[in-house]
């Protein structure tokens, strides 16, 4: 049974990715004057990426649980996702990507 869930706000979505990217990038920040998320952000029909300020990073063995990127659904769903902020194809093509799931999934 699927649940039809209001679609949510971009202060919502920023507010889940934040959350997460505090959970997983805190122990990293030095100075709690820098923000944790970058101020870009990328939209699609269906989902938001949000970014890691590159000002946060930890060691190289550890870079796979802070170099990551945060999709928020339309309808609050987060995944973690790869970070192509740098990238633009592989951008726009993940963040289709990432948008056709979220509505295939209705999340």
């Amino acid at each position: 049974m699927s649940i039809n869930r209001k679609e949510i706000t971009y202060e919502q979505a920023k507010n889940i990715a934040y959350k997460t990217a505090f959970d997983k990038l805190n122990r990293y920040s030095l100075d709690e004057n820098i923000p944790l998320l970058s101020e870009e952000y990328k939209e699609a029909e269906n989902c938001w990426f949000f970014f890691r300020n590159k000002k946060v990073y930890g060691p190289p063995e550890e870079e796979l649980r802070w170099s990551c990127a945060y999709a928020v659904s339309k309808k609050g769903e987060l995944r973690t996702i790869a970070d192509f902020s740098e990238e633009t194809e592989k951008l726009i093509d993940y963040l289709q990507v990432m948008s056709d799931y979220f509505k295939q999934k209705n999340l």
